[in-house]
């Protein structure tokens, strides 16, 4: 899951099929740390949070590409000229953003996951 969100992160955002990839890679990665997917519970934390660490400067690549396309697809939703194929990378996009936070909240806690975690994980100001 961590090789295939890796490679991913690094394709170039141009269709709602990469944007798709790019959501359900993220999501199975998240997905390790559900005890309703493994047989016998969920992959332990410490392995997780390893996981996550080593998927962090992938993410921190694909953030200015992620900022971008949501904030054209944003613009061209408020002027009403999105098609189908641009609403699409718009909800994939979106849901990747959702499953980065479920794979940080899975890994540290829901009730650990605060802005100050968000912020530091991201990077703070770097």
């Amino acid at each position: 899951a961590l090789n295939l969100a890796i490679h991913c992160l690094a394709l170039p955002v141009y269709s709602p099929l990469v944007a798709e990839g790019i959501m359900a890679s993220i999501a199975a990665v998240a997905g390790l740390s559900d005890p309703d997917l493994w047989p016998g519970g969920s992959v332990e934390a410490s392995v997780i949070a390893q996981l996550v660490e080593e998927l962090s400067p992938h993410v921190e690549s694909f953030q200015p590409y992620l900022f971008t396309t949501l904030c054209r697809a944003h613009e061209a939703s408020a002027e009403g000229y999105i098609d189908g194929p641009m609403r699409r990378l718009q909800l994939a996009l979106a849901a990747s953003c959702t499953w980065l936070l479920v794979m940080i909240g899975r890994t540290i806690g829901y009730q650990r996951l605060n802005a100050e975690v968000i912020w530091e994980w991201s990077g703070g100001d770097e």
